[in-house]
């Protein structure tokens, strides 16, 4: 068998989310005698998640999945707006937002912050088996290192967004540490 199948239409189901088929094709030549398989498949980020990142950092605000390699041993790359780790997808397409945030003068690398990689696990978890119990668009919980000797390590800032079906209207709640 030699010759290409072009795809015009399909949906990849990850993360709990489906992902919209961009290009696709199933290639049979002297290369590849059993088949190669390359699909892109994309999803656009939730407006919550695109809040922080730049949109010039790839896809254009899409989280983009593919599918490639010889049929039967291909393999999934992930890229766009989240970037290839499978716990910076997971975060951005279930908690709405990078794993990893920082603030202008704050380093990250000492910022408690989360959903850590446990919660990630999680929700990513649930958007496939249980999604009716995720109903957060977004949810972000840290500690400022900075407002107070005492604060470093306590996670008692939150935030956390509930987006409406039309993606207009949403419930966003706020906690901040008490006054010291």
């Amino acid at each position: 068998v030699r010759g290409k199948l072009t795809v015009q239409r399909g949906k990849l189901y990850a993360f709990g989310k489906f992902h919209d088929l961009d290009q696709g094709s199933v290639v049979f030549d002297d290369a590849n005698p059993k088949g190669y398989i390359d699909f892109n498949f994309k999803r656009p980020a939730h407006v919550a998640a695109l809040r922080n990142i730049s949109l010039e950092s790839g896809a254009g605000g899409n989280v983009v999945l593919a599918l490639r390699g010889p049929v039967g041993g291909q393999k999934v790359a992930m890229s766009g707006a989240a970037n290839s780790f499978f716990f910076e997808v997971g975060s951005f397409e279930n908690d709405g937002r990078p794993r990893v945030v920082s603030t202008p003068a704050t380093p990250g690398t000492t910022v408690v912050q989360g959903p850590r990689l446990p919660e990630v696990v999680q929700s990513t978890y649930m958007s496939v088996h249980l999604p009716h119990l995720l109903f957060l668009d977004r949810m972000v919980y840290w500690a400022d290192p900075y407002e107070d000797r005492t604060s470093y390590g306590r996670t008692e800032r939150l935030d956390a967004e509930r987006y409406g079906a039309d993606g207009k209207t949403r419930l966003h709640v706020t906690s901040r540490p008490p006054h010291r």
